[in-house]
């Protein structure tokens, strides 16, 4: 409240309010003091983002990583069972050439 008879019956209603009221009546006379603390939270702010903004690209490329890695170990498998096939119809290839 603006109102400071509001704000004395507040202050005695409620005793642990007197020190917000005084630190803010305090802003009010120096507000060039409370444009810094608004620009150091919004730098603070700004740093988690980036922070958090980084931990989401490394969890998805850690994400990206665990995918190719599975794919690679597929394809490994799968060549291995195409060269298995290969070797396979080759002896069924000579053992009809024998025929």
């Amino acid at each position: 409240t603006e109102d400071a008879d509001v704000a004395e019956e507040l202050c005695l209603t409620y005793p642990w309010l007197e020190e917000i009221y005084r630190e803010m009546a305090a802003y009010s006379l120096n507000p060039e003091e409370v444009l810094g603390m608004f620009s150091d939270a919004l730098r603070e702010m700004d740093r988690n983002t980036v922070k958090y903004m980084v931990e989401q690209q490394q969890k998805t490329i850690q994400d990206q990583a665990a995918k190719l890695e599975e794919k690679d170990l597929l394809l490994s498998q799968q060549a291995k069972e195409i060269e298995q096939l290969k070797r396979m119809l080759g002896k069924n290839n000579m053992l009809h050439e024998d025929a």
